[in-house]
């Protein structure tokens, strides 16, 4: 096995090892569908919460938002790696061709 195989399948087993655990207590791998579709319902339910809040609670809709924003980042940030995550398999797809 060559060198660059080798080092392609530890890259492998180091982004397999992420795991998420989900609100209903089940595991998913980092950046999988299921893991973003997760982050969206937060996203979804403090966008409502935040939205159900009266104008005197100004600071803590301030805060909810924040919550939000940083939800989407780390939204973007598994996107991301599912993305890299597919562009390996499918280089890994043509490699064994």
């Amino acid at each position: 096995m060559s060198s660059e195989k080798e080092l392609r399948e530890l890259v492998r087993e180091v982004l397999l090892e992420r795991k998420i655990k989900l609100l209903n207590g089940s595991s998913a791998k980092y950046g999988s569908k299921r893991h973003i579709k997760e982050l969206d319902r937060m996203i979804d339910m403090l966008d409502q919460f935040r939205r159900n809040m009266g104008r005197k609670d100004r600071k803590e809709r301030y805060t909810v938002s924040r919550s939000i924003d940083s939800l989407r980042h780390l939204k973007r940030k598994a996107t991301r790696e599912n993305d890299r995550q597919r562009l390996i398999d499918e280089r890994d797809k043509k490699g064994k061709k």
